[in-house]
């Protein structure tokens, strides 16, 4: 944020050519914009002249992303809690239907069996039936 000349002098109540004194100094420069023709502060630059460090104002902003990155870790870490149930849950599901289908596959291949045996047995039936009756048949036309 840039502030005017007059802002920064009614924020640290000294005179503005008290401020002009200041920013005229070489190591002030690089808090200085010219805008309009009319020299603005920088925050940065403000901070300097209420005295604050440019350490200090550093170490408070990383402290702030700090607290800021562990809030955010807290909820990265519940989300990835919250993806672990979806998955856990998935998996459990997915084994059931697994064991679902396995009985299904299992009951299948029980009833295919048996079919099979019983149309062995009709099969056997139906030649005996069969065989008995052409050996009756030619058992008579011998006779």
């Amino acid at each position: 944020m840039l502030y005017t000349v007059e802002e920064v002098a009614q924020e640290l109540n000294i005179t503005k050519q008290a401020i002009y004194r200041h920013i005229r100094k070489e190591e002030f420069k690089d808090y200085i914009v010219v805008k309009d023709r009319v020299k603005h502060i920088t925050e940065d630059g403000l901070n300097r002249l209420k005295g604050k460090d440019n350490k200090e104002i550093i170490i408070q902003k990383q402290r702030e992303e700090i607290l800021e990155l562990k809030l955010e870790k807290k909820q990265l870490l519940k989300l990835l809690d919250q993806q672990n149930e979806i998955i856990k849950t998935s998996q459990l599901l997915e084994k059931k239907a697994i064991e679902n289908t396995n009985k299904a596959l299992s009951e299948v291949e029980r009833v295919l069996v048996d079919k099979k045996k019983e149309l062995e047995d009709r099969k056997e039936q139906f030649n005996n039936k069969e065989k008995s009756f052409w050996s009756r048949f030619f058992k008579f036309s011998l006779a």
